[in-house]
């Protein structure tokens, strides 16, 4: 730092012979200097000058640049037009870190293939992969190749399909990627003949569908645990009808129905009925003891 009257502070070079900083203060005062040109830095400290290309992740996508440095001062800054595929690859890794997966194409087929497999590792553990975000950026080599060395951009990356990259992680090498669809199918078919998509986001599978479709059901459907016992899955609340369906051994229905509705589906008035029938001094009728 130079004291604002000085007439060296406009100089772009300086040669700094005695400068001091006190411990308290952020920066050094320059005591005494001389002016110097970019050619005379140059030959006085040549041992310093390097070339270097510069390839990171900066403001949401890859930076390519050639850099010359004197030491810590950069001389000139050129864009690079062809940066190395590795530090191009490294950029996007650390792209990916800093701003997630999200950065990659997801489908509603590939994020429910996510689900599956992490329901999969949770219930059964190996061989099933753990397909956590720490997880996956951990094993880019094994399902985001080749596509993440072809990419050079944000916007290549916005082009890698995750579902089928995943894919590439599945047990092929035990046989047991073709029980997927055996151990977590991704639609179950219903008495209607509707096949419905089966959700695997929450701690339990859940079937979303609605009360007519399951007329003739006999029992829960079931998703294999192995040796582990069955998660049920349970047809969620059909909120246009006020039903709500239970994930009980028996699936109990409760809210308007007007009549048993299938075997293994019970029928009891909701609350509101309920109450209206207790004023009148009805008997009820259809409730569970």
């Amino acid at each position: 730092m130079l004291d604002a009257g000085s007439a060296l502070r406009d100089a772009p070079w300086l040669a700094v012979a005695v400068a001091d900083r006190p411990a308290t203060a952020v920066s050094a005062r320059i005591r005494l200097a001389a002016v110097l040109d970019e050619d005379g830095a140059r030959g006085a400290a040549s041992h310093l000058l390097s070339r270097s290309e510069d390839v990171h992740w900066e403001d949401g996508d890859v930076v390519a640049r050639r850099v010359e440095r004197l030491g810590a001062v950069e001389l000139s800054v050129r864009p690079l037009s062809a940066p190395d595929s590795g530090l191009v690859r490294q950029a996007l890794l650390e792209g990916l870190r800093r701003e997630g997966l999200g950065l990659l194409h997801w489908t509603r087929e590939a994020h429910g293939l996510r689900e599956r497999l992490a329901f999969l590792h949770r219930v059964l553990d190996r061989p099933w992969p753990d397909v956590s975000d720490a997880e996956l950026l951990e094993r880019a080599d094994e399902w985001l190749e080749p596509e993440l060395s072809r990419a050079r951009r944000r916007a290549d990356l916005g082009r890698v399909q995750a579902g089928q990259a995943l894919q590439r992680l599945l047990p092929w090498a035990t046989g047991d990627a073709a029980r997927l669809d055996e151990l977590a199918p991704e639609r179950i078919e219903v008495p209607s003949g509707s096949r419905i998509r089966v959700e695997y986001g929450g701690e339990q599978p859940v079937l979303a569908v609605k009360l007519q479709e399951l007329f003739g059901l006999r029992e829960t459907p079931e998703v294999r645990r192995r040796s582990r016992g069955g998660a049920s899955l349970y047809p969620r609340a059909d909120r246009r009808r006020s039903r709500r369906i239970w994930p009980r051994s028996g699936v109990r229905v409760t809210g308007r129905c007007g009549r048993s509705c299938a075997a293994g589906i019970r029928s009891t008035p909701g609350p509101r009925t309920r109450r209206r029938r207790n004023r009148r001094g009805t008997r009820r009728h259809g409730s569970d003891p």
